[in-house]
């Protein structure tokens, strides 16, 4: 029998404080051909096995799961179960042997030596795997933070972990009790009450680095971290559908500087509406955050005006969406296009030309398709660029008058490109490459 000294716990409850002296809970460790080495209790830590007489570690190369977890908490004692399983320094580096690399378990053997695997012998002690256990259903705890360790008394095995509430951290505390159910202590970490959603530093009006608003304050999400010798990705789709928009697609951005996050490892039901119905942590270091691309037809748009000529009656055509004014893509953009844009300011397109030298503002939305027929642009198609794909450079450019298309032969020299002269007879598809104004 294990016999180790009582420890004082203390459980915040509420506003008070309440000390409850405890003894631990004896384990019969003895005579197993397995441990966990280098944690705060016996049902932590680096897992090594015995196999002839000698201590070995095991290789976390990337196949290994949660199953493989399981078996290996189950050969300690018949009720455990893996909570969460790690590699790298978090409980030290072993030495000696490496007994076993690519493990592939169903999760219902008894030892380790049931399931496939390799050697280890091309593995490094920078791989061992490590383990934390549970007498506990693995399925009927979530919280929102990480737990850091375990301890086992005798009222039952309480772990302890890190949380945020995205403004600070604090401490909190699960039991496993002797029944096999758990029980929250003091502070509960539970989710965070993210307010709205934002895209920021993207090329359109719905991409960019995704940040939650928490309180009165701003945060990113994290897209991709690696801790404990595990890659965790976050689900990208709900922030999407936050803002009412069709998710397209999304990346990790790597960050200058390591950023506290507010939230990470997303994990969400495939019909979330609100980051709020998910799963995620909110203590680590993030430096990838999520960044992604949203679809949404129609804009808002509340005005629309042409910048940059000699009157308001011609320029480079901006269109602004709530706080955000962007230009629009020459992709595909033709004569009908101009027609429905002048139709939004009162007067006929007479003609359109591309400023591919223009690159302040982003475009707002791209490949315009028009009959010519309709009175807003958005009762076209169109698209709105971001940052993932490619598109054409530049900003379209109109002159609208009360007069209408314009029609007849004219040699326009290049303000651009000096002595280059374009003939065309119909100046509502001028050549890109001449600058009319």
């Amino acid at each position: 029998m294990l016999i180790i000294a009582c420890i004082l716990v203390v459980f915040w409850q509420q506003d008070s404080v309440h000390t409850e002296d405890v003894s631990v809970r004896s384990y019969n460790f003895t005579g197993k051909d397995i441990r966990l080495v280098g944690g705060n209790s016996e049902l932590e830590g680096r897992v090594e096995i015995l196999i002839n007489g000698t201590w070995g570690t095991i290789c976390y190369d990337g196949n290994f799961d949660i199953r493989d977890a399981d078996v290996l908490c189950r050969m300690l004692h018949s009720n455990l179960s893996a909570l969460e399983y790690y590699t790298g320094s978090r409980y030290g580096y072993g030495i000696g042997s490496i007994f076993y690399s690519q493990i592939a378990c169903w999760g219902t053997e008894q030892t380790i030596h049931m399931c496939s695997s390799d050697t280890g012998v091309f593995c490094s002690h920078l791989s061992d795997v490590g383990l934390m256990c549970t007498g506990c259903p693995r399925t009927a705890v979530h919280t929102y933070g990480q737990f850091e360790h375990v301890n086992i008394t005798t009222n039952g095995d309480l772990y302890t972990g890190n949380c945020s509430n995205g403004t600070s951290t604090f401490q909190f505390m699960y039991r496993c009790g002797l029944n096999g159910s758990w029980e929250e202590y003091g502070q509960k970490c539970g989710p965070i009450d993210v307010r709205d959603v934002r895209f920021v530093g993207g090329v359109g009006p719905y991409d960019g680095g995704v940040e939650v608003l928490v309180g009165d304050t701003w945060g990113p999400v994290c897209g991709y971290s690696y801790e404990n010798g595990r890659s965790y990705y976050s689900f990208a789709a709900v922030f999407c559908t936050m803002k009412g928009l069709k998710y397209v697609t999304h990346r990790t951005t790597w960050r200058q500087n390591t950023t506290n996050g507010f939230i990470g490892h997303v994990q969400c039901p495939s019909n979330a509406d609100h980051v709020n119905s998910c799963n995620y942590t909110t203590v680590y270091l993030c430096t990838y955050q999520l960044s992604v691309a949203c679809e949404g037809f129609p804009l808002n748009i509340s005005s629309v005006q042409l910048v940059g000529g000699s009157s308001s009656f011609d320029g480079r055509v901006e269109l602004r969406v709530a706080d955000r004014i962007g230009t629009i893509s020459p992709n595909k953009f033709e004569f009908e296009d101009a027609t429905v844009l002048c139709k939004m300011i009162g007067l006929n397109a007479s003609l359109f030309n591309v400023d591919y030298a223009y690159s302040v503002r982003y475009p707002m939305i791209r490949d315009l398709q028009c009959s010519g027929q309709e009175s807003h642009i958005n009762n076209c198609t169109y698209t709105t660029p971001h940052s993932f794909t490619n598109y054409e450079k530049g900003a379209v450019t109109l002159l609208c008058t009360e007069c209408g298309r314009v029609n007849f032969d004219v040699i326009i020299t290049g303000r651009g490109l000096p002595n280059t002269p374009v003939k065309t007879m119909d100046l509502g598809v001028i050549s890109k490459s001449a600058d009319l104004w």
